[in-house]
């Protein structure tokens, strides 16, 4: 998680009114005139951090307070007092409650995401932060404003005097007003210039961040359960849908320079590259419907006036369709959604499928372990939970393990795109509980995508790992043909995949291992070999 921008007050006393407040230029005139001093300072804090970071609107406001808008709260019951059980004025009592500051903070910023308060005493700001994690934890492409803040009345320095409160802590510590409020992404912001179609695509342009906490933090991460994962399922779609739609912008004041610009102006399509993606194609999805869905209707139109045979449109619509086949079937067209497949020149890394394989993948990591090469697991959820002790032990020695969903469905390319989240995000729940680690990369079964596969995969966050040379180790096939298929004088690729659940797994690792070795070509760990982390 990063701090992307801060803001803070404080007051120390009355005589402190004109002690000037990051944001209070920022505060709506029309509501800061009704906003007594104390709510209009903690407001303009929490606008100030979204300013200083350039975040326009946030994706949830997470908030804390020991004791609410005291100020509001006197002013009520003092109200109570003065008209003796009459009508009262509701606007003190409205503005009495503990979530006042989060409320008008979304009023003003037009803001639908979580707004959640945190009023657990001294530790109501260590809850909100944790919920601010959780949340880019689960969206990391999100920005949300958390923070904390409490008034200060006369009755405080009474209450704390009658407590014995500098008796305890000493003359120099006093009850005062004071917040401080903090703009926070997830761990995928500034990995790449976004672009649509990139997993790494923010809505908002981002400015400078510090890191504070890893994402796979064994302290907040690793203890969520299943059932945790269900319930962000439920909410995953119907949060993204709303956003998916929303482009990138930078803004004016945005720093610039030679290397971000040319891969903006490559990006306006929506298909440009960014550092980690092969070069985009033109055979892509959306370009190949505002090609042919005009000629389709043309065409049509000509037809049904007897201007023209029909056999025209019928070639042109199975065109369109068999090129949406090749395009569903072959991952590294990048046709609905671009993978990495591409890694560093020079190298091959060793990627696995489909396991762990209670009989083969043993045997795999006893020849990876005595030959000293690191390679990457693609498991089925189904079968981590079969045997979790594989997947510890892969982690143990070196390697990387990300998901291939959770039962690898015959169907994959038909599914919704509720349910291809549901196989993302209950694959990588079974990797994390088996490992202890948590994971973004994804490999969809059968190398087969589908725009509900595209959609799937921005909702949850995915890396999607492809290759660019394949074997066909699951046929019937020599060691020999199979090494024909990735090497010639130098590898034909940099990621090659093969399958932990055939028997002669283990002979082709071992003839490829050898050759390379012969050809003096690296074995790189793929997500070194792609420069990402997960």
């Amino acid at each position: 998680m990063f701090i992307r921008a801060a803001a803070t007050y404080a007051l120390l006393s009355a005589s402190a009114e004109a002690t000037p407040t990051p944001g209070m230029e920022l505060l709506p005139k029309p509501m800061a005139r009704r906003m007594p001093p104390p709510l209009r300072r903690a407001v303009a804090c929490g606008l100030a951090a979204l300013d200083h970071a350039k975040v326009e609107r946030p994706d949830g406001i997470y908030y804390a307070t020991g004791l609410g808008c005291l100020l509001d709260t006197q002013e009520f019951l003092l109200e109570i007092e003065r008209n003796a059980g009459g009508l009262l004025s509701p606007t003190a009592f409205i503005r009495s409650t503990h979530n006042t500051v989060p409320g008008l903070l979304a009023l003003a910023l037009k803001a639908q995401g979580p707004n959640l308060t945190f009023s657990q005493g001294f530790i109501g700001f260590h809850a909100a932060l944790l919920n601010a994690m959780m949340h880019v934890e689960q969206h990391p492409m999100h920005s949300v404003l958390v923070g904390a803040s409490d008034e200060h009345l006369p009755l405080l320095d009474h209450l704390y005097a009658r407590l014995g409160g500098e008796a305890r802590f000493g003359s120099a510590v006093r009850p005062a007003e004071g917040g401080a409020f903090f703009v926070v992404s997830g761990e995928q912001a500034g990995k790449c210039v976004p672009h649509r179609g990139c997993p790494h695509r923010q809505r908002r342009s981002i400015g400078d961040t510090e890191r504070i906490s890893h994402r796979s933090d064994p302290s907040w991460t690793d203890g969520r359960s299943r059932e945790d994962e269900r319930i962000i399922l439920r909410g995953a779609h119907r949060l993204a849908s709303k956003r998916t739609g929303r482009g990138v912008g930078r803004r004016s004041g945005d720093a610039t320079d030679p290397e971000r610009d040319r891969i903006a102006r490559a990006s306006r399509s929506g298909r440009g590259p960014c550092r980690s993606h092969p070069r985009g194609t033109m055979l892509t999805h959306r370009n190949l419907l505002f090609v042919l869905v005009p000629i389709h209707v043309v065409l049509l139109g000509i037809a049904l006036f007897d201007r023209m045979p029909w056999w025209p449109f019928f070639v042109v619509l199975f065109a369109h369709l068999g090129l949406i086949t090749w395009g569903s079937l072959d991952l590294g067209l990048g046709f609905f959604l671009k993978a990495h497949r591409i890694g560093k020149p020079g190298t091959l890394a060793l990627t696995y499928d489909d396991g762990p394989h209670p009989e083969h993948t043993p045997a795999l990591l006893d020849l990876l372990k005595r030959e000293g090469v690191e390679a990457a697991f693609f498991c089925i959820g189904r079968h981590v939970e079969a045997h979790p002790q594989l997947v510890e032990r892969m982690v143990r020695e070196g390697h990387l393990v990300g998901s291939h969903s959770q039962e690898h469905p015959m169907g994959w390319g038909f599914l919704p795109t509720a349910q291809v989240v549901e196989q993302i995000l209950r694959g990588r729940a079974s990797v994390q509980a088996a490992s202890g680690m948590q994971t973004s990369f994804f490999r969809p079964p059968f190398g087969v995508t589908s725009p509900n596969v595209a959609r799937a995969v921005k909702i949850t966050g995915a890396q999607v790992i492809g290759w660019d040379v394949r074997p066909f180790d699951t046929t019937f096939r020599t060691t020999k043909k199979r090494l024909a298929w990735i090497f010639g004088d130098q590898p034909k690729g940099t990621i090659v995949v093969l399958h932990d659940t055939v028997g002669p797994v283990v002979e082709t690792t071992q003839a490829i291992i050898d050759r390379c070795r012969a050809q003096k070509v690296p074995l790189l760990r793929v997500d070194r070999s792609l420069n990402l982390s997960a």
